[in-house]
């Protein structure tokens, strides 16, 4: 017959672990809702026309925050419409080009884009992602 090993604090220790990552948590979480806020003032610079200020960061929940306009029309200012769309979206990284594509109906606009998101989002996020894991 096998022998029975008695481990004491197992309980313990796994409490201050999970007090330790909930705190984790915590810290990346206000890392991310101060780089975000960042961001959104630095697309609303970046905007023009009634757009401008409008841009803004929303937290949903732990990590998990919106970051857009509320303008119903932004999507096609950031991306532009028709033919200028057309040859401005494949620029972008594949990720933007699935929420542009979105808004592209029938190619008949004539919008010039003027993104003023995607620039403060890609100067944004590299300096977010370096802070979270300074603080991870």
């Amino acid at each position: 017959m096998a022998g029975i090993i008695k481990v004491n604090g197992v309980n313990q220790t796994i409490a201050k672990i999970n007090k330790f990552a909930d705190r984790k948590i915590v810290k990346l979480d206000k890392i991310m809702d101060q780089s975000l806020k960042t961001i959104a003032s630095q697309a609303n610079a970046n905007a023009s026309g009634e757009i401008k200020g409008t841009v803004k960061s929303d937290r949903i929940d732990t990590l998990n925050y919106d970051l857009g306009s509320p303008i119903p029309y932004a999507a096609y200012v950031e991306f532009g419409t028709g033919d200028d769309a057309s040859k401005y979206v494949p620029k972008l990284p594949e990720e933007w080009q699935v929420v542009a594509w979105r808004k592209f109906v029938d190619g008949s606009g004539k919008t010039k884009e003027d993104p003023f998101l995607y620039p403060a989002v890609n100067d944004g996020i590299p300096e977010m992602i370096k802070k979270m894991k300074e603080n991870a």
